[in-house]
């Protein structure tokens, strides 16, 4: 295997992936990937320095998100916290912040490399890919989201398609399920 690296991928089998660079699916799916007695798919990762990038460079997201979030601790509701607040209302706060993270798209060079990574390991279109979230706090020994972040299957693999369901796996931590469980633990 060529290992290539860059700042927002990394190839499936990377050896600089770890928890904190890929999350726990990535890592691990990383560490069978080298380990060579495992039938991996080919792939390769969007790293946590792509995830904070995006929110960073994507104008007022993360006042969008901080604010959509206030109205979990605000006082809006009759009792404060994700353990008594209604379905209703983080349902409410995760599709405004969802929404916030679709009106916007995959930095151009983020764009460049999922472009180059999938013709360099998907030439044939004829494939359909998964596209899933790793978390950086799935299956810690205090907090496991196992479950909780999006997985979208057969994936058309063009570059819109694919930068429109990483963007969709980045807006995963804000489903309403994550949201109530940060806020309990």
């Amino acid at each position: 295997y060529l290992f290539v690296m860059s700042e927002y991928t990394l190839s499936l089998d990377s050896p600089s992936s770890n928890l904190s660079t890929t999350g726990g699916k990535g890592h691990n799916l990383a560490v069978l990937s080298r380990d060579g007695n495992f039938p991996v798919p080919p792939g390769f990762v969007v790293t946590v320095a792509a995830y904070h990038a995006f929110i960073r460079e994507s104008g007022a997201l993360l006042q969008d998100i901080n604010t959509a979030l206030s109205k979990l601790r605000s006082g809006d509701n009759d009792t404060a916290g994700a353990n008594t607040s209604s379905t209703a209302q983080l349902e409410e706060i995760s599709d405004t912040i969802r929404a916030a993270f679709r009106k916007r798209s995959v930095s151009k060079k983020l764009r460049a490399d999922i472009a180059n990574r999938l013709s360099s390991i998907f030439p044939d279109k004829e494939v359909y890919l998964a596209v899933r979230s790793s978390g950086t706090c799935e299956d810690m020994p205090d907090a496991s989201f196992a479950g909780q972040h999006d997985t979208y299957l057969n994936v058309n693999p063009t570059v819109d398609n694919v930068c429109k369901h990483v963007v969709d796996c980045f807006s995963s931590i804000f489903t309403s399920r994550a949201i109530a469980y940060r806020e309990r633990n």
